[in-house]
């Protein structure tokens, strides 16, 4: 339920109304909802959403031809992660909020929001609406950064960063958002990674960042460990590391470097690990020949499985099965 009162030039228009009752044009085409209130020449609000898996964005246009005040209080059924972008315009909360200024908040069961506009003002404002389950989602993937966005979902506690203006980088991934009209089928996929994009380098600036660790960058996170998930299947087989980059979607060089800081190792460093600890698994675990091991595991000659296991483990593939045979 959302109940809002509206005074206009101090006077009370509306008290404690539905806010779909006030704004009373209602339409749907192509997915995307628009709501536009028509009642009163002095205060107008045009409202699009579209809807996704997990997330959803909103735009709100505001026109005001008068000291305007707005008092929304709604009860939502789950509390909602929020990036707001003030596209254009003035808009006071409890301080002013103007052209290019970014937020991320949560919203709880039970939020309250107080808007002014002065008269003459147009605002247009742009929302990404992220869901609990999408905010989890993205933490189990990277729990260091987004632990504490969750842990205020989960209490149900009101959380606001610190307003700013966006820079260069995360206005541009905002604003591309819009891009997605012209994508058809892959719409879905394209707006998952500028949603993710866009927290990213809200946290870049917030932070103050410019190395841009991959820890704060989830799509290319994502995509190292899809990297690595590759690897483990082709082990055999082994993808050379320009096949493994467009494998994933992204160049060798950003593959090598992002790699190197997830998993603290180079791609073929890891992959020799992961060799390395299967070919222990066969030896422990199996009656293979240590001739069908080393195939299994991609070496074209017996020998060479035998130096890369020498190298690490300071005996030959025999030795260590004997050794550990006697250890049992």
């Amino acid at each position: 339920m959302i109940d809002c009162e509206l005074k206009i030039d101090g006077k009370k228009r509306i008290m404690k109304r539905c806010f779909p009752e006030v704004l009373d044009l209602h339409s749907t085409m192509d997915g995307v909802t628009t709501t536009v209130s028509r009642n009163d020449y002095d205060f107008n609000v045009r409202v699009k959403e579209i809807h996704f898996n997990g997330f959803s964005f909103v735009n709100q246009r505001y026109t005001a031809n008068a000291d305007v005040e707005l008092h929304v209080s709604s009860m939502l059924e789950n509390p909602v992660m929020t990036m707001g972008y003030v596209r254009s315009g003035n808009v006071w909360n409890e301080y002013e909020l103007t052209e290019n200024d970014v937020a991320l908040t949560i919203q709880p069961h039970e939020d309250d929001t107080r808007l002014k506009f002065k008269k003459g003002s147009r605002v247009d404002v742009f929302n990404i609406l992220l869901s609990p389950g999408y905010v989890r989602n993205v933490c189990e993937r990277n729990p260091e950064v987004l632990e504490r966005f969750v842990t205020n979902l989960d209490s149900d506690v009101p959380m606001s960063d610190p307003t700013f203006p966006g820079n260069k980088r995360l206005l541009r991934s905002l604003n591309s958002i819009g891009d997605y009209f012209m994508l058809g089928n892959y719409a879905d996929k394209y707006l998952e990674s500028k949603v993710l994009e866009c927290i990213t380098e809200y946290l870049y600036q917030k932070e103050g960042i410019e190395e841009r660790p991959v820890k704060y960058n989830f799509v290319l996170r994502d995509k190292i460990h899809d990297a690595r998930q590759v690897l483990l299947g082709k082990i055999k087989n082994p993808l050379s590391l320009h096949e493994l980059a467009a494998e994933v979607g992204t160049n060798e060089c950003t593959l090598k470097r992002a790699f190197k800081e997830e998993y603290h190792m180079s791609v073929f460093q890891y992959l020799y690990e992961c060799r390395m600890n299967r070919a222990v698994s066969y030896l422990l675990d199996s009656q293979l020949s240590i001739s069908e091991i080393a195939t299994l595991l991609g070496f074209d000659y017996q020998s060479h499985f035998c130096t890369a296991f020498k190298r690490k483990f300071k005996m030959s593939p025999s030795q260590f099965r004997e050794k550990s045979g006697r250890n049992l």
